[in-house]
Order: C-alpha cells, then sequence, then structure tokens
C-alpha cells in the first residue's frame, strides 16, 4: 500500500503546473519585476523618517506601466504603515506633527493628503 501512495504523490510531483501563457508563446520563463527595496522619501528635523516602501504596479491609460510606492512612518516608536495611499512623488513637510503626499492611481496624479507622522492616517488636504 505504502508503495502506491509514494508512486501516487510522484506522479502529482512530476505534473507540476504549467508554465504561464507568456512563457508558452517565447519559450522562455517570465521573471516577475523584484519590488524595490525600501528607500529614505524624508526626514523632518525631529528625525521622524518617512520610507518609500513596497507598493504595486500600474498601468496608465496609454499601457504604460509604473511602480506606486506605499508609504511608512519610522521613528523610535516603531513603524507605522501610511494605508491606501500609493505615491509616485516623495512627500514634505507641513508641520512638526504631519506630512503631505500625493495619491496616485493607474499612475496619474490625484489629491494631495496630510498624514499624520503620529499615526500615519492619511486626511485629503482639501475636502470634497
Amino acid at each position: 500500500m505504502r508503495c502506491q501512495w509514494l508512486a501516487v504523490c510522484g506522479l502529482f510531483t512530476a505534473c507540476g503546473s504549467p508554465p504561464p501563457p507568456e512563457a508558452q508563446v517565447s519559450g522562455e520563463a517570465v521573471a516577475p519585476t523584484p519590488a524595490p527595496e525600501d528607500s529614505l522619501a524624508l526626514r523632518t528635523p525631529d528625525g521622524v523618517e518617512v520610507w518609500f516602501v513596497a507598493g504595486r504596479m500600474a498601468q496608465d491609460s496609454a499601457g504604460r506601466e509604473c511602480r506606486e510606492r506605499s508609504l511608512e512612518i519610522r521613528d523610535g516608536s516603531g513603524r507605522r504603515g501610511v494605508p491606501l495611499l500609493y505615491t509616485r512623488e516623495a512627500p514634505t513637510v507641513l508641520d512638526d506633527s504631519s506630512v503631505q503626499a500625493r495619491i496616485f492611481n493607474h499612475c496619474a496624479p490625484g489629491e494631495r493628503y496630510r498624514i499624520s507622522l503620529r499615526t500615519g492616517r492619511p486626511t485629503p488636504l482639501q475636502p470634497r
């Protein structure tokens, strides 16, 4: 019985999954674009740092790709991600407790947001 089980497992392992369609057409494996490393976007006079982290690949209306990055606030108390805000521009200091950043969607710039350095929460600078 054990030999039969090993044979079945070996059969499934040998089959594997098919390559993605792009690789089947060209005959070469297509490697995903690696995510860029975290990079410092801004350091406030008080020493709080805002970093570009991970993010997502996006396409504009003409099909051109771009990378929209997430932001993370780092200081002596830890790290706080900025939720639901992807950008392509470095943030700027507004005051001692907040920075501003422009949101991007499909590679296009949108509204500017105030981001609390204490909580990481973004709020529109010009409410609708």
